[in-house]
């Protein structure tokens, strides 16, 4: 994948501790700031429950599976990539297991700790791939609790977890062109 998915992926990965600028892009892509977040318009908290993440699949590779698993599932990565990390309350160096359109994050522990694809292989537990509509999404997600965002053509919508997990989904012109799910940065 290239380095604006890589960002894009680390974006998700830290959005919860309200990093407002993108340090990896230029492109213009705006985080949600402080204020935005706090005035998001919930889908009515009290039909909707949190996702647990901890059960999301996105093709056969979950959060919180070891980098052993992935690799005995999926095979050598064609790529693999370090970098380090500063999330504002830790300091990590993470992995990233790079397939074919799609990225996996090991942390130091050496458990996956993010999850991104815009590859239409592999679809989420729900049965939601790249290339599905917005509202096959809605469907299939109904019963969470999500928010959307509108930035530039791309429209996000996140479904959260407790304590900031997530699992994101970004569609253009209706149609799902990434999926990303990751686990809090910070307990």
């Amino acid at each position: 994948m290239n380095n604006n998915l890589f960002c894009s992926t680390l974006l998700t990965f830290i959005i919860a501790n309200t990093i407002i600028a993108n340090p990896c892009s230029s492109s213009g892509y705006t985080i949600p700031n402080k204020q935005d977040q706090i005035q998001l318009v919930r889908n009515n908290l009290a039909n909707f429950k949190a996702i647990d993440i901890s059960r999301t699949y996105i093709g056969k590779i979950k959060l919180g599976d070891s980098m052993q698993k992935v690799i005995s599932i999926l095979g050598q990565p064609k790529e693999r990539d370090t970098k380090n990390v500063n999330t504002g309350c830790i300091v990590d160096e993470l992995v990233i297991l790079r397939y074919k359109n799609l990225d996996i994050i090991i942390d130091e522990g050496g458990y996956v700790s993010n999850i991104d694809t815009t590859n239409p292989a592999y679809s989420t537990t729900e049965g939601i791939h790249v290339g599905n509509s917005i509202g096959k999404f809605k469907k299939a997600y109904q019963r969470y609790q999500y928010d959307v965002y509108e930035n530039e053509g791309i429209t996000r919508l996140r479904i959260y977890g407790e304590n900031f997990a997530g699992l994101d989904f970004n569609a253009r012109q209706g149609k799902i062109i990434s999926i990303n799910a990751s686990l809090p940065v910070c307990d």
